[in-house]
């Protein structure tokens, strides 16, 4: 025999479906309620002991979730800004020391690696100040980095 309880905020479906399932010799509505409080409620009256054990499933798995998050969260070395994502989709797994994140950090010096041609590499000078052009960056529109 197979129980059933039907939830359904509307009355007039819950009686149509108790008539239906009635009809079937191997079903048996225990009862009807308009809300999941109320089913919760009456599956707790009735069958206490399976609800015992559902609960106690539950908070298994839970602790289980718990352990496993806090075992997957993903600190930063320092902090910064993030100037590459490697992750592109929700739920994506990381393999052991896979790169997913390039952080620019807050308080560093800028360093720049730049070419200098042969005929001006005698012109440049240790703590020489600067102004660097971006080749990528129009020079009109964004001007130059000062250091």
């Amino acid at each position: 025999m197979i129980h059933i309880l039907i939830v359904d905020n509307e009355k007039s479906p819950r009686e149509k479906l108790q008539t239906l399932l009635e009809q079937q010799p191997n079903l048996q509505v225990v009862c009807t309620v308009k809300n999941g409080y109320a089913a919760l409620e009456k599956i707790t009256n009735i069958y206490p002991d399976i609800v015992d054990k559902l609960l106690e499933r539950d908070r298994s798995s839970l602790q289980q979730l718990e352990k496993d998050l806090e075992t997957t969260k993903v600190k930063a070395t320092a902090d910064g800004i993030i100037a590459k994502l490697n992750l592109r989709n929700p739920g994506q797994t990381v393999r052991l020391g896979e790169e997913i994140a390039q952080i620019v950090p807050i308080n560093s010096a800028l360093e720049i690696k730049a070419q200098i041609t042969p005929q001006n590499i005698s012109k440049v000078q240790l703590e020489q100040p600067v102004d660097i052009r971006i080749s990528a960056c129009p020079y009109p529109d964004y001007g130059t980095l000062s250091g």
